[in-house]
């Protein structure tokens, strides 16, 4: 089969993987997952319409590293991107509004927590050791998220469809806001006896669920 044929026949399996029939929906996702694999394609390739709009949100940059590397993280465990924009000053934040909401609950409420932990544990200790112990816990939370999402794949060949249209709308919608975006390379870590303590201490905090309404827009560029 050649490679148009493949990538028609891909688009109208993910079609109707929406179908309100669950069993027909299911089987359609599993089909166009096994041929993305066989014929490796991606969903770029594919290029799917969006399934959902993608907004963009506007945050001031939080000053401290630990504190951008938490939002991140949170963000794309929940179907987000970040970009960081104006002398770095400045966030702009990609995803779905209901996903948006949940990286600002969460940052709110996990960079509070994580702080609190580190003024406990990390008593007497300088500088350079509360940053790592504070990178540490942010590795465990988010492999905490990532595993949430994971399962979430594992559920069913529809979900890991979904998941990929998704992520491939929000990555869409950066480039076309930011169509010059460089990777960044990953945060140093200053202290590993810090950072390895903060891993470990990291496993204490709990991943809360749902929203609270007043958390939300606290961050936002007014």
């Amino acid at each position: 089969m050649d490679q148009d044929k493949v990538i028609e026949r891909i688009r109208k399996l993910l079609a109707l993987s929406t179908s309100s029939n669950e069993f027909e929906a299911a089987e359609a996702a599993a089909k166009a997952q096994e041929l993305l694999l066989k014929y490796n394609l991606s969903m770029a390739t594919v290029d799917v319409p969006e399934t959902d709009a993608v907004d963009r949100v506007n945050w001031l940059c939080p000053d401290q590293t630990w504190q951008q590397v938490l939002v991140n993280g949170i963000a794309t465990t929940n179907l987000c991107q970040v970009v960081r924009y104006d002398s770095k000053s400045k966030l702009a934040i990609f995803g779905s509004m209901s996903n948006v909401e949940v990286v600002e609950y969460l940052y709110s409420y996990l960079a509070a927590a994580i702080d609190r932990l580190c003024q406990d544990k990390c008593k007497g200790q300088g500088v350079a050791y509360k940053n790592a112990w504070r990178q540490g816990a942010i590795h465990t939370v988010c492999q905490k998220l990532r595993e949430g999402i994971e399962q979430f794949k594992a559920a069913s060949p529809q979900s890991m469809a979904l998941i990929l249209v998704k992520d491939k709308a929000v990555i869409d919608r950066c480039n076309i806001d930011f169509p010059y975006l460089t990777k960044v390379g990953k945060a140093t870590v200053s202290n590993t006896a810090g950072y390895y303590q903060g891993r470990a201490d990291g496993q204490g905090i709990a991943i809360r669920q749902g929203l609270r309404t007043n958390a939300v827009g606290q961050h936002l560029l007014r």
